[in-house]
């Protein structure tokens, strides 16, 4: 039996092969659009709001999961990482060029601005009115507010955030690393939209 692989953000680029096996680079961008046509391509409505990050590897890595994932934005409040920075460019790997980045200086403003756009805000944080990620609101356009690694999400963020949602720890660690963290929260915001646009058809 054919095995067929899609890329669901890239409609139309499907991969056969008569077995599993890893794809190579060559084959890789064999499923891509060339860049005048991933420009127009419309972006996820997910604003990723860093606030007060503080590693530049944290950074980068975020920039890669916010390009896999095509999120509409990546915003950086006054953070010591710098998306400008060497250390958060080498660990982007070159996706830097294709995530629309911005870093902001007035965060409560900024977050009220996209409130009042329709967006729900969704902070990352375990407080004691938490909820778990995957049961977080779902909203066609949402921020997702991203805390320090030192401080968490700032308390005026906290405040302003429609829902805090958190992500269950099993083990005797408190916390994930912000990046993987982020990966799990986007990724299951992208898995539900996706699945509730194909349960309305």
């Amino acid at each position: 039996m054919k095995r067929v692989f899609y890329f669901p953000f890239l409609p139309g680029h499907h991969y056969n092969s008569d077995m599993a096996k890893a794809l190579t680079t060559q084959e890789l961008r064999a499923t891509k659009i060339n860049r005048e046509e991933f420009k127009k391509i419309e972006r996820n409505k997910i604003v990723l709001f860093l606030d007060r990050l503080l590693n530049n590897h944290n950074l980068g890595a975020i920039l890669r999961v916010a390009d896999a994932g095509l999120v509409e934005k990546v915003l950086s409040f006054d953070a010591l990482a710098r998306i400008d920075g060497k250390k958060a460019l080498a660990t982007a790997k070159g996706v830097a060029e294709w995530v629309p980045h911005e870093m902001v200086t007035d965060g409560l403003s900024v977050l009220k601005s996209y409130k009042a756009q329709g967006y729900k805000l969704l902070a990352l944080e375990l407080c004691d009115d938490s909820v778990v990620y995957y049961d977080s609101i779902l909203s066609e356009k949402t921020v997702l507010i991203i805390g320090s690694e030192l401080t968490g999400v700032s308390a005026e963020f906290l405040e302003l955030a429609d829902q805090r949602i958190y992500i269950p720890m099993a083990g005797m660690a408190n916390s994930l690393n912000v990046a993987t963290a982020t990966s799990i929260a986007l990724f299951d915001l992208l898995r539900r939209k996706t699945q509730g646009k194909s349960q309305s058809k």
